[in-house]
């Protein structure tokens, strides 16, 4: 089931890399309701998304979330600090 196929399709989900981490999602979606599910197997870490309403972004809300759940695993740029001098310059 969990072994992905034509367009990183299993037997029901879906199978890729999100964030450079392996996920496991599938959505759906009826009059009035939509959902989606996605597990980052590694991190141990699930989002389920259940809407009723039928025209939301069930997928782009999952997403949003995931990257707030995994916001500290993942590999994001360094604050960098500059002084006032050298911020001047980019006025």
């Amino acid at each position: 089931m969990f072994t992905p196929g034509e367009r990183d399709y299993g037997y029901g989900v879906v199978i890729k890399n999100l964030f450079g981490r392996k996920n496991i999602s599938h959505g759906g979606a009826i009059e009035g309701a939509s959902t989606f599910i996605s597990r980052f197997v590694e991190d141990d870490a699930t989002v389920i998304v259940l809407c009723n309403i039928g025209r939301v972004n069930a997928e782009g809300i999952s997403r949003r979330l995931s990257t707030i759940l995994l916001r500290d695993r993942l590999n994001t740029p360094a604050e960098i600090k500059l002084s006032r001098d050298a911020l001047k310059k980019y006025e």
